[in-house]
C-alpha cells in the first residue's frame, strides 16, 4: 500500500516481506499446510470464511512442486542417512508392510515401509503407482523388492523380516531372499483365528466356543513367544489347545507332552462333541499349521501398524494426491515417526505413570488399558522450513526452480487408455440417462 500524508510525505507498507515478488508469508503458509498434513482446500476455505485474503489453489501447487516437495526430499535424505547410521554394524530385524491409498483392490498408490523393529525407526519408504505393476495386488511385492534393494545399497544388514502372510511376498522371500529369515506377524494370524472362532460359535451346538475364542488367540501368542523360533515346537504347542479345551492336559506329543499351567476351573468343551470336532477342523488345517511354524518369536509389527496411523494423518485415504505430493507426505510421516518413536510414558505431578482406558469396537464392550505418552515434538519442521527458504533464495523464481521438479514420476494412469476428445464434442454427445425425450 502506498500512502501520502497531508504534508506530502509518501511511504510504502506491505503486509509481509517478499522475495522477488513472492510474499514470504505465502511460502511459509504453503509449507505449513503440507508439513502439518492438512488439506489446502480446507485451509483456504477457513480463511475465506472470515474474509482473510490469501493465495489461490494454483499458487499453492506452484510453490509445492517447485520448493516444498524438493525440500522434503532433501531433508528426508539426511534423516535417512542418520537412521542408517543408527543400525550400522548390527544385524537388523526389519518389519515390512504395505498401505494402499484407498480401501479395496482398486488403489492408485501403494506404499511400502521397512522399519527397524528394535528401535521403531522407519528406514525406507517406497511409493508404487498401479501402472508400474500388473495390478494393485502386486504393489506390495514390488514395494518390498525396491525397499530391500535400497537398504542393501546403503549397507544395511537385514537378517530377519516380519510381515503379514501375503502370498507373493512369501514366495519372493523364499526364492529370492533365502539369507533373510522370513517371519509372520502373530497379530495378523491371531486376529484371523479369533474371527473364525467367533463365526464358528454362531452355529448351533457350538455356542461354547465363543468363551474360548480369546484364550485360544492368546495361546497362539504364547506358543510363538516361548519356542525361540523352533517351528516344530510352535506347531506342537498349538496342537495341544485341542486337548486343553477338553480338559486333557498331558499326552500332547513328544515335543510338548503336557500343559504348563496350574489347576484351572473352566467350562470345558466335551471331547468328541460337535463343537470340539469343528474346533479341531478349524485350528488344525494343513496349510495353517505350515504357517504356524513361521510365526515371529519376538519382533512384531505393532509399531509399524501404529506408524500407518501417522501416514493417515499426512495422507488421508479420502483425499487424492498427485504422485509427488503423495511421496512427500509419506516421507513427512516417516520423519514424524522417527522423531517421536522414542517417546516415554507421561507422568503425573506425584511421579506416577499416566494411563487411559479405551473401549475399541473389536473388544465388543470390553476395555483396553493404554499408556499416555509425552506430547509429540516437531523438530523436523524447523529443518524443512529452513530448507524451503534456502531453496527460494537459491532459485528466486518458478522458472529457475523448475530444475528442482522431479521427473521420475510415472505417467498418469489414464495416459494409455484415455481417448482424448474436445470439450465441445463431449458436450454435444452428452445425454443423461434420466432424459425423457
Amino acid at each position: 500500500m502506498e500512502a501520502t500524508c497531508e504534508a506530502g510525505h509518501t511511504f510504502l507498507w506491505s503486509s509481509q516481506p517478499s522475495n522477488n515478488q513472492l510474499p514470504l508469508g505465502n511460502l511459509l503458509l504453503s509449507a505449513s499446510i503440507l508439513f502439518s498434513g492438512a488439506s489446502v482446500t480446507n485451509i483456504l476455505n477457513v480463511l475465506n470464511r472470515i474474509n482473510v485474503s490469501s493465495f489461490t489453489d494454483r499458487t499453492y501447487r506452484h510453490i509445492q512442486s517447485c520448493y516444498l516437495v524438493p525440500a522434503v526430499k532433501n531433508v528426508w535424505s539426511l534423516w535417512q542417512m542418520a537412521a542408517v547410521r543408527e543400525v550400522e554394524g548390527r544385524n537388523v530385524k526389519l518389519g515390512g508392510d504395505a498401505r494402499c491409498c484407498s480401501p479395496g483392490h482398486t488403489a492408485k498408490y501403494g506404499s511400502y515401509s521397512l522399519m527397524d523393529l528394535e528401535s521403531g525407526i522407519v528406514l525406507d519408504v517406497q511409493l508404487i503407482q498401479v501402472t508400474e505393476v500388473n495390478n494393485s495386488y502386486a504393489m506390495e511385492k514390488e514395494g518390498l523388492i525396491r525397499g530391500l534393494a535400497a537398504l542393501k545399497e546403503k549397507g544395511v544388514q537385514a537378517t530377519d523380516l516380519t510381515t503379514d502372510r501375503h502370498c507373493s511376498v512369501r514366495k519372493h522371500m523364499r526364492t529370492m531372499e533365502p539369507d533373510i529369515n522370513h517371519w509372520f506377524d502373530v497379530w495378523h494370524v491371531a486376529k484371523g483365528v479369533y474371527k473364525k472362532l467367533i463365526l464358528l460359535s454362531k452355529k448351533k451346538g457350538c455356542e461354547q466356543i465363543e468363551e474360548w475364542a480369546q484364550s485360544i488367540s492368546n495361546h497362539l501368542y504364547w506358543a510363538a513367544a516361548s519356542s525361540n523360533g523352533n517351528g516344530d515346537l510352535v506347531e506342537a504347542k498349538w496342537k495341544s489347545i485341542t486337548n486343553h479345551v477338553a480338559n486333557l492336559h498331558d499326552g500332547h506329543g513328544e515335543l510338548y507332552q503336557r500343559c504348563q499351567h496350574e489347576h484351572l476351573d473352566r467350562h470345558w468343551i466335551k471331547k468328541g462333541s460337535k463343537a470340539h470336532k469343528l474346533l479341531k477342523e478349524c485350528l488344525l488345517k494343513k496349510g495353517f499349521l505350515k504357517d504356524i511354524q513361521k510365526l515371529s518369536p519376538a519382533e512384531q509389527t505393532s509399531k509399524l501398524e501404529s506408524y500407518h496411523k501417522v501416514v493417515c494423518q499426512f495422507a488421508p485415504k479420502f483425499l487424492h494426491f498427485f504422485y509427488d505430493a503423495m511421496h512427500a507426505r509419506l516421507l513427512l510421516a516417516a520423519m514424524h515417526n522417527n522423531e517421536n518413536c522414542v517417546r516415554q510414558q507421561a507422568t503425573k505431578r506425584d511421579g506416577t505413570e499416566k494411563w487411559k482406558i479405551a473401549y475399541p469396537k473389536a473388544k465388543h464392550g470390553d476395555h483396553t488399558l493404554k499408556p499416555v505418552l509425552d506430547s509429540c515434538s516437531y523438530g523436523y519442521v524447523k529443518d524443512l522450513l529452513q530448507e524451503v527458504v534456502e531453496l527460494r533464495e537459491a532459485f528466486p523464481s518458478y522458472k529457475a526452480a523448475q530444475v528442482l521438479v522431479s521427473r521420475d514420476a510415472p505417467p498418469p494412469t489414464t495416459l494409455k487408455s484415455a481417448i482424448r476428445v474436445e470439450l465441445n464434442v463431449a458436450i454435444t454427445r452428452h445425454h443423461s440417462r434420466f432424459n425423457t425425450t
